[in-house]
This record gives C-alpha cells, structure tokens and sequence, in this order.
C-alpha cells in the first residue's frame, strides 16, 4: 500500500503481530467468508487481505484476523531473492537446529507458506519449538532469535480484551475470572493456537512447556 493517498500505508509489522491493524477481515470458518475463500479458493493467500480497507485506524482497534498472519507471510517471503532459499530458510534457520525432522508447512498455489494454517508436526516437535521460547531462544549453545523475541511476543497487545493477545501468541493474562480462559493458569502463560484447540503452552514461572493434539 505505497500509494500517497491510501491509509493502510501507514500500518506497520508490529501492527500486524498484534493483530491492531484495522483492516476489516470476516474471521468465519462454517461459511463462506473471508477466511475460507484466503484458505481454499485463491491463488495467494496474501491477496484477499491485501484488497481490504481500514475499519479502524491502526493501533487502535484489536481484532483477531488470519488473513493478516498470511499478510506478514507475504512480506517475508519478499525478502528472498529465490523460491528455493525461501522454502528452505525455515528449516535451515530454525527447525533443524532444533531437531525437528516432522514439521511440514503448506504453501500456497503461488508459493507461499500459509501463515495462518496447514502446519504439521508431531508432539514432541512441538514440544520442542515451545522448548526455544522457554529458553528465550537460546539452544545447544545457540542464540537461535534474539533474547528479547519470546518477552515481545508474550506483552499483552493494549486493546485484546481480557489481555488475551500478544503478538502472534495468545495469552491469558486477565486480571478477573471472567477475562481468564483458564483458572489458576499463570499470568505470565502464553500459548500458540491451532485447528479445534490444538496448543502449544509455555509457562515461563512453572519453567513447562504443554502441548495438546487434537
């Protein structure tokens, strides 16, 4: 959105991790929708986003959307000069260095990994990516991603409800019962959300890693 006159310009990445960039988004999955026609009739998952106008203005509205997880993939992919080292980058940089020998991630008709679904792995390879967090990145003596990744991603978003969000992660840092998903579950708990409740837990102060297939 380069053009002078066109508002999205002025979102940013961080924005997009947090879900606060105000672009509409129909976040609907037994329908027709926004979401289903990204996943499963376009040819870049990018596309439909991309097309969508401001509802709100930036940073000022939270409102979960996997079409902008497919946005920021799109922007990394930008950032390669071929397909090849693109499609190899995640697993070159993060997953073999961890062990992980069962993630496999779908790309889209244009070549594009889906950010936002279509990522398969076993328990313990989970568990394992869970395990980098914990460890604020660091492995086999390895800064995998820099120290203060984990402490970013796991800050409540300002305006997710409950303190539910942080950027790409989902929280549970309500301060009453009703803004908790789950009682007696640490503040400081953050968690990556798959398909029908499939989690991936860290939980820094119990130093525990969860994982829950589904």
């Amino acid at each position: 959105w380069m053009s002078p006159n066109d508002p999205r310009k002025e979102i940013t990445l961080d924005q997009m991790l947090r879900m606060s960039s105000g672009l509409e988004f129909e976040e609907e999955y037994l329908l027709v929708s926004d979401a289903t026609k990204m996943l499963f009739s376009s040819f870049s998952v990018a596309d439909i986003p991309k097309g969508k106008s401001l509802m709100h203005q930036p940073d000022m509205h939270w409102s979960y959307s996997s079409g902008t997880s497919n946005l920021v993939s799109q922007l990394v992919r930008n950032k390669f000069k071929d397909q090849n080292t693109y499609w190899n980058y995640p697993y070159d940089s993060l997953f073999n260095p961890l062990g992980i020998t069962s993630m496999t991630m779908e790309p889209d008709p244009s070549g594009t990994f889906i950010g936002s679904s279509f990522a398969y792995a076993t328990a313990r390879d989970w568990s394992k990516l869970g395990l980098l967090y914990l460890r604020n990145g660091y492995w086999n003596g390895k800064q995998i991603f820099p120290e203060d990744w984990a402490e970013y991603v796991s800050t409540p978003t300002k305006d997710a409800i409950g303190g539910q969000y942080g950027a790409h992660f989902w929280m549970d840092a309500g301060d009453s019962k009703q803004a908790k998903m789950w009682e007696g579950v640490p503040k400081d708990a953050y968690y990556m959300s798959g398909f029908e409740g499939q989690t991936v837990m860290v939980i820094p102060s119990k130093k525990l890693v969860i994982v829950r297939l589904s």
